[in-house]
């Protein structure tokens, strides 16, 4: 994954942000693939210019030999016939000089248009690709210990991801984040997950709950019970 903001740890794969910071993440693969080709595409797209700008100059330069010939006098003032017109032969060599320098430009620049057409169709199939990207995104208190789920608020093939934290999410717990394909499985892989947690403050609490009981307020059995406050500035707090 790519960060554009906060301070990465490329060690635990950790981003740190402040409440205030809305981050992007994008996908490494994704953005790899999209750069490459669009340099591709840029530098054949140069070398359009340049070969339009070379046959510029190529009949700015047939136009000038010609006219200097005419100003010889001589054979290049001698009238012909071209097709179906009567003009100098000084005009016939420059017509058909031109005729050839376009003709080595447009079959240059059809081949550079060619690779160019080529170059579109990969950057569909890099989107078609990763058109099925889904988020697992979360609030976690262990690091490794369960892959993070899908978020379905995230809508398929978003990428980069932009993200700030919510006051549930500031503090000590973290924001597990790793793309995978609608189709696939998270990895779990630390490699492939992000952790993001924000820089501490004084926490304040948002909100409290008992966790372990019925409707009837009654302790349910073989299951754990006890108080649940979530602090502005700290993910969890169990009593």
């Amino acid at each position: 994954m790519d960060t554009k903001v906060g301070e990465f740890n490329s060690v635990y794969n950790s981003l740190t942000v402040t409440k205030e910071t809305t981050f992007e993440i994008g996908i490494k693969e994704y953005i790899d693939a999209i750069n490459n080709n669009q340099l591709e595409i840029k530098a054949i797209e140069k070398n359009i210019k340049d070969l339009d700008l070379a046959l510029r100059i190529e009949k700015d330069y047939l136009s000038r030999q010609s006219q200097e010939r005419y100003k010889e006098g001589g054979k290049w003032i001698k009238a012909e016939t071209y097709e179906g017109k009567s003009i100098s032969f000084a005009e016939v060599s420059y017509k058909e000089n031109l005729k050839i320098a376009e003709k080595k430009f447009n079959k240059k620049v059809k081949k550079e248009n060619d690779k160019l057409k080529e170059l579109k169709i990969e950057k569909d199939n890099i989107e078609t690709y990763f058109s099925t990207v889904v988020w697992g995104y979360e609030l976690s208190d262990k690091s490794s210990l369960k892959s993070v789920a899908r978020n379905k608020k995230i809508s398929i093939g978003t990428k980069p991801l932009k993200r700030s934290l919510s006051n549930q999410a500031l503090g000590g717990g973290f924001i597990k984040v790793e793309p995978f394909f609608e189709e696939a499985s998270p990895t779990n892989n630390p490699k492939n997950t992000l952790y993001i947690h924000s820089k501490p403050e004084d926490p304040k609490i948002i909100a409290a709950e008992w966790y372990g009981f019925d409707e009837n307020k009654n302790i349910k059995k073989n299951r754990k019970y006890g108080f649940h406050i979530k602090q502005s500035r700290i993910a969890y707090l169990h009593l």
